[in-house]
Parts: C-alpha cells; sequence; structure tokens
C-alpha cells in the first residue's frame, strides 16, 4: 500500500513520498505540467518511469502519453517532454479516469509529431492500449502521404491491419477476435516489421518505402492532411519512438501493464 503523499520539490531534485520511493525529476515534471494530484495516479506514473529507465526503454521514447488525470489538459501532455508534442484536441472526446474515448465520427488528437522527421524510416515504434471492444475499419493512430504510411486497424471482421513505414495500401493482416489490449508495432530494419499483442508476438514481416512526411494522429488516421477513419475505442496509453527489439516490445508491455494495473483499467 502506498504512503501518504509527495513530496513537492524543484524540478532536478530527487523528493521522496513517505514510502521511501524516490519520485522521478520527469515524473516530477509532468506532474506540474499536468496538475495532477491524486495520489495512486502518482505512484502509477512514476513507477511507469522508473520502470522504462531501469529496461532502457526511457531513451526509446519520444512521445509519450499515459493519459492520467481524467480531464483533457491532463491527457494531452507528453511524459517524456512535457514541452513536446503535446495532443491537440478537436470536439468529441470524453476524457475520464479510464483514459479518453473518442465519438467515433469527429474526434481525433493531432500529437504535432511528424513522422518524417522525428523518427527514422527503419527505426520506430508505435504502442496503444485499448480498452473498448468494437468492429469496424477504425483507424486508432497513423498517417499517410503519397507513398507510405503508417496504419493501425486492431479489428476490422476478424483481422487487424497494420503498417509501419510501408507502401501505401500494402498492409499486413493478421487474425484478432477483441479490439482490447495493448499493442506493439515495430520496426527494426528495412525489411523487418514486428508486432506484439498483450505480451505476444504476432506476426514479422514487410519492406519499408520511405518515412511518412505528416504529424502522427490518434484515434484517427491523417489520411495526406485530412482527418479521416475516425476510431470509437477508448485509449489509455500510448508511446511514439525508436524501434523496439523482440525483448524491448515484451518487456514495454510488462511495464504498461503494470502501469494499467495499478490504476484499474487493464483488460488481459
Amino acid at each position: 500500500m502506498y504512503g501518504v503523499g509527495f513530496g513537492i520539490g524543484a524540478i532536478g531534485a530527487t523528493t521522496k513520498r513517505s514510502s521511501g520511493v524516490a519520485i522521478d525529476t520527469d515524473a516530477q515534471a509532468f506532474f506540474t505540467a499536468s496538475g495532477i494530484t491524486d495520489l495512486t495516479q502518482k505512484s502509477a506514473v512514476n513507477q511507469l518511469v522508473l520502470d522504462l529507465k531501469s529496461n532502457s526503454l526511457w531513451t526509446k521514447m519520444k512521445a509519450l502519453y499515459p493519459i492520467v488525470g481524467g480531464n483533457a489538459t491532463a491527457h494531452s501532455y507528453n511524459l517524456k517532454n512535457t514541452s513536446q508534442f503535446q495532443l491537440s484536441f478537436s470536439s468529441g472526446w470524453t476524457h475520464s479516469s479510464t483514459g479518453m474515448l473518442p465519438n467515433g465520427t469527429s474526434a481525433y488528437a493531432n500529437t504535432g509529431l511528424n513522422t518524417s522527421t522525428v523518427l527514422n524510416e527503419n527505426s520506430s515504434h508505435y504502442s496503444i492500449y485499448l480498452n473498448t471492444n468494437t468492429d469496424g475499419f477504425y483507424i486508432d493512430l497513423g498517417n499517410r502521404d503519397a507513398d507510405s504510411e503508417n496504419i493501425f486497424i486492431p479489428k476490422t471482421g476478424n483481422s487487424t491491419f497494420i503498417n509501419v513505414n510501408t507502401t501505401y495500401g500494402l498492409r499486413i493482416s493478421v487474425s484478432n477476435t477483441d479490439s482490447r489490449g495493448l499493442y506493439v508495432l515495430s520496426r527494426t530494419t528495412s525489411n523487418l516489421m514486428t508486432y506484439f499483442k498483450n505480451n505476444s508476438k504476432i506476426t514479422t514481416s514487410s519492406a519499408s518505402s520511405g518515412s511518412v512526411n505528416g504529424n502522427f494522429y490518434l484515434s484517427a488516421w491523417n489520411d495526406n492532411g485530412t482527418p479521416n477513419y475516425f476510431s470509437n475505442r477508448n485509449i489509455s496509453i500510448c508511446t511514439i519512438g525508436d524501434s523496439l527489439s523482440d525483448t524491448e516490445s515484451t518487456n514495454l508491455s510488462t511495464c504498461i501493464n503494470t502501469f494499467n494495473t495499478t490504476l484499474g483499467r487493464n483488460t488481459y
């Protein structure tokens, strides 16, 4: 059981809660920016940062949205760096303790992260945790330009469709009967793309065709400059960053599952 309260100190200083666990300075920066005061949420975020760092995953992150705080302002902040890639929300969102739920018709979030300038064509990953089981051609993250695409469709029929910096339209299809859970997509080389669901590796395939020039969207697709294929699935965490090995993908899954379990919103 967690101790009572967190100490609040200057950024760069180490503070401690009464249980004796140090508050990471990056976690503290996030608390300051987002205004989060709930002790369970702060404990979960702090432990997430510690776990990512101990598994050498923190440096892999460019954007990390833990989606805690229950409101749009708190949900918008990038835990990795609160001064970069803050989410910009359209209309049609519901924010709560379980995450953020789009309406499926107009809601999307612009990360402000252009994948062609921030990520490497053959070294990038995306992860997302969904808490809603729905079926349909809804895109939960991604972007495309005239040549290449990043796309993730968790469940349409009984299939998932994925692409990471691959030719527009040439998607990998794998079986999936439930859209809920944690998904980790990673491109590690020019001819290797991996896909994990709930800490299990599903598929490896596909050649890259170029880094997508455009901002990365959540709960819709940046369809060559236009939001399209709006999702209706609740998101509880999302990460964007450099490529992950199979071991790193597994470790990231474990870190995120621990985080969502602490917050009572895990689905596996």
